[in-house]
């Protein structure tokens, strides 16, 4: 399952790396879909302020505009981080074969810098990749997602749509319920996109104002 294979216990395993590598190989393959074109040709008229995404595969990055509206819940798949430094590096599939668990660069220069010195020597961090992985309690990118979502909230936004989610991360959930919540007080709209019916529970479920039960690239045609 994709819970095993993204379980923080395995961070050290080859797994990992071959289970990141797999999806930025799939990711280079793929071409956005229907959906993502119809959000980018919105991104581009101005008419989406923020995509939120829980996806890791970044496919938004082959895309002129939505690129730059989306914020990634999860983390990406093709950035690696040090645990230690924070240090990121961006990386692609033909450079990613190894690299999770592998020393920091930074942390080793910092740390020879030191001692050359005479200073004491630094811990050397690990790059792991930059995703929520399960069993952590936070994304790597929490400070940034908090000051976005911050900025977002103080906008006049008048719509929300939830798509191809059934929003079953509490995360992902609590940031759409806040949301939806402020848009409603507003009199905007919400709308529903999924091929399942919504399960949020009552209170959640009579924020929607539309709820279209298909498939999101149906949708965007």
């Amino acid at each position: 399952s994709s819970q095993k294979q993204f379980d923080v216990s395995m961070m050290t395993s080859e797994e990992l790396n071959s289970r990141i590598g797999s999806i930025l190989q799939a990711c280079s393959r793929m071409m956005p879909t229907h959906f993502h074109d119809f959000m980018d040709r919105l991104a581009k008229d101005g008419r989406v302020q923020r995509h939120y995404t829980q996806n890791i595969d970044c496919i938004e990055t082959r895309t002129a505009c939505l690129e730059h509206r989306t914020v990634w819940l999860h983390g990406r798949a093709d950035m690696v981080i040090c645990r230690q430094c924070n240090y990121t590096i961006d990386i692609c599939s033909a450079q990613f074969e190894g690299i999770v668990g592998s020393h920091c660069t930074r942390c080793k220069e910092t740390s020879a810098k030191r001692t050359a010195k005479g200073k004491r020597a630094l811990s050397i961090g690990c790059l792991w990749p930059k995703v929520l992985l399960y069993g952590e309690s936070s994304s790597p990118d929490d400070t940034a997602i908090s000051t976005i979502y911050n900025k977002d909230r103080a906008e006049h936004v008048d719509a929300v749509v939830i798509a191809g989610t059934r929003l079953k991360t509490s995360g992902a959930r609590d940031l759409a319920r806040n949301f939806c919540r402020m848009v409603k007080a507003r009199g905007g709209i919400i709308i529903w996109v999924c091929r399942e019916s919504p399960k949020l529970g009552k209170e959640f479920n009579a924020l929607l104002n539309e709820i279209l039960v298909g498939d999101c690239d149906e949708f965007a045609c």
